[in-house]
């Protein structure tokens, strides 16, 4: 079997959708020929670099917050038409996408061009999306996703179940509480709020959780790991300095090492 894994994303910023298709893709590779069509970074093995018009780009720095919109049609449109090549000539058996803006474009190029491919598609973000027009096989992480999407007219026949996991291989050993509160030189006492996330006010909240945090008295720390490039909110980090001050940090760690946040924070 044949499964390409397509996220534009992979390789110019790293959050959810792209930690999930490249684990994915670390996974099944070894029982599948897989191959993972991201829109920057290096190639390795089993990977293919689209080119086409980046958020990171050009056109995304000149634009910036007042053609975010603009950009990201740019970005996903341009992504397709120079996957669709790679698809004819790949004969895959599964495509499978997790943006919500790839699955119209990828349903008319399976239609347009009589490829066979079946289409499969992740329902992981934060706003409703019904992808039973576009995907043969819509994946929900809950089911109480899936309830919400029938109510709001989705199909059922199309929908599927399926919580997603953790792959601990790729977390190798930390050492202890104590030696990585050192290491990062936080107080044995400090109390350590964490919260990974993308820097945003909508459906990460992260205004609230700033204004929550600094309500609290004593020794407490917030700590939010979360990158400002491309789409984060930097002056959520501003407004945290303002109110908490030395009761701040904020990093962007390599996935590897997020582990050892999770360790050493209550």
């Amino acid at each position: 079997m044949k499964v390409a894994l397509v996220c534009p994303t992979v390789g110019q910023t790293r959050r959810g959708y792209e930690r999930f298709m490249t684990d994915l893709f670390g996974l099944i590779r070894t029982d599948v020929d897989a191959t993972l069509f991201k829109g920057g970074g290096e190639p390795a093995p089993g990977e293919f670099v689209v080119p086409h018009m980046k958020r990171t780009g050009m056109v995304g720095r000149m634009g910036g917050n007042r053609l975010r919109y603009t950009r990201h049609r740019l970005e996903f449109a341009s992504f397709a038409v120079a996957l669709w090549p790679h698809l004819a000539r790949g004969k895959f058996d599964v495509v499978h996408a997790i943006d919500p803006p790839l699955a119209p474009k990828l349903a008319a190029m399976r239609r347009l061009t009589r490829l066979k491919y079946g289409f499969l598609f992740t329902d992981g973000g934060p706003a409703p999306f019904d992808a039973t027009p576009y995907a043969d096989v819509v994946h929900y992480v809950t089911p109480e996703q899936e309830r919400e999407a029938l109510a709001r007219g989705a199909s059922a026949a199309k929908g599927s179940v399926l919580p997603v996991g953790v792959d601990t291989s790729g977390m190798p050993g930390s050492p202890e509480r104590a030696a990585l509160r050192r290491q990062y030189g936080v107080g044995p006492d400090t109390f350590v709020i964490l919260a990974v996330t993308s820097l945003n006010r909508h459906h990460k909240r992260v205004d609230y959780l700033i204004d929550e945090a600094a309500k609290l008295p004593g020794d407490v720390l917030l700590w939010i790991d979360a990158g400002v490039h491309p789409d984060g909110d930097a002056s959520l980090l501003d407004a945290a300095r303002e109110r908490l001050g030395a009761r701040f940090r904020h990093t962007h760690v390599d996935s590897d090492r997020v582990g050892e946040l999770y360790r050493l924070a209550d």
